[in-house]
């Protein structure tokens, strides 16, 4: 028995890794590379196919106007889309009274209201001094409303690229998880350095990772930076900044020791 007990106790450091447990923190700011812009078109009538003749020709006017106002602040990377048409109650009917073509009321009752969201995007920002970014937010806004769009004001920041976007302007990160890549890059090297400091007290060296675990990583949410609706357009009503958001990760990782 003693000989076969002594060969498990032999055994036994053979089954053991020797590893070290460390916690990586990593940290990274982002400035956002993109600012969309959100403007409300509206026109009514009395039947839905002038509603939608009035809508089509306002929509093309202020389509116009930021294109033509991008184009005069170099903007080569702006792009307007149009959203669809939805049908709503004129100002002064019962609320909640939809109108719809072909019926939903008594005839001569009310007017048809549509409304249609057009959105422009201007990417490359992030390499744009701050300054010139409130110069062509302004601009853009100014365009927009002078040629008959709504301003429902209000600046919103959305690191995730999940948030609500009630905003007229919203800056944005384009590829949110390569922005916390970055952070996973940092709290990696974090934790190899802090692996290898504490390992060479005791005169051993990190070998290779044979665990790892995502403690936490974060991105911020959306913030928001509210104006009343029907505030003039200006650098201190719609914009105090492109903002920075900082992006933080955990990582519990294990090394082995040779």
């Amino acid at each position: 028995m003693r000989p076969i007990a002594l060969a498990l106790l032999l055994a036994l450091p053979a089954l053991a890794d020797d590893t070290i447990v460390v916690n990586g923190h990593g940290e990274t700011r982002v400035r956002p590379d993109r600012v969309e812009f959100r403007f409300q078109v509206a026109a009514s009538a009395e039947k839905a196919a002038d509603a939608v003749t009035k809508i089509g020709e306002k929509a093309a006017k202020v389509k116009n106007a930021l294109t033509e106002a991008a184009k005069d602040r170099k903007l080569d990377a702006a792009s307007v889309t149009e959203g669809g048409l939805e049908f709503g109650a004129p100002p002064g009917s019962d609320e909640g009274m939809v109108i719809m073509p072909g019926g939903g009321g008594d005839e001569g009752s009310g007017e048809v209201m549509l409304q249609r969201t057009l959105t422009m995007a201007v990417n490359g920002i992030d390499a744009m001094k701050e300054a010139d970014v409130a110069e062509h937010v302004a601009a853009i806004v100014d365009a927009a409303v002078a040629a008959g769009a709504s301003y429902s004001g209000g600046v919103q920041w959305d690191w995730s690229g999940r948030g609500l976007v009630p905003a007229t302007v919203v800056f944005r990160m384009s590829d949110p998880q390569a922005a916390l890549a970055k952070a996973w890059d940092a709290a990696a090297e974090d934790a190899k350095k802090r692996a290898t400091e504490i390992a060479k007290r005791f005169g051993r060296e990190v070998g290779a990772v044979t665990k790892v675990q995502e403690v936490q990583s974060s991105l911020p949410g959306a913030e928001a930076q509210p104006v009343m609706p029907g505030q003039p357009a200006s650098h201190e009503s719609i914009f105090s900044g492109m903002g920075e958001a900082k992006i933080t990760a955990e990582l519990t990782v294990e090394f082995r020791l040779k």
